[in-house]
């Protein structure tokens, strides 16, 4: 008989997912604002997952202007929830 998995750690992916759907339901963020804010080094992975999990989350391309004067190609991630669906996130997050 094998022994259960073992429970991920407090900065595990669970964590992290709720991290992102906390910083999504305030404002809209971009992947590095997201790996930033969330402690998340692969946010769009995550995005991916709450997809998957029923969250309605869109993708804008914006395009930036680098440094170097090329142009980059950055991804802005808006959560789209109901006023109440907002506030139950917030809420329970101790953000209400």
């Amino acid at each position: 008989m094998t022994s259960p998995a073992p429970k991920p750690p407090a900065g595990a992916i669970g964590f992290q997912n709720l991290r992102i759907l906390a910083r999504l339901t305030a404002s809209p963020a971009t992947g590095e604002q997201l790996q930033r804010d969330c402690q998340c080094c692969d946010p769009i992975a995550s995005v991916e997952t709450l997809r998957k999990q029923g969250h309605h989350i869109t993708t804008h391309r914006l395009h930036r202007l680098a440094l170097d004067g090329s142009i980059t190609h950055v991804g802005l991630y808006v959560l789209k929830v109901s006023p109440a669906q907002r506030a139950a996130l917030l809420g329970g997050l101790g953000h209400a």
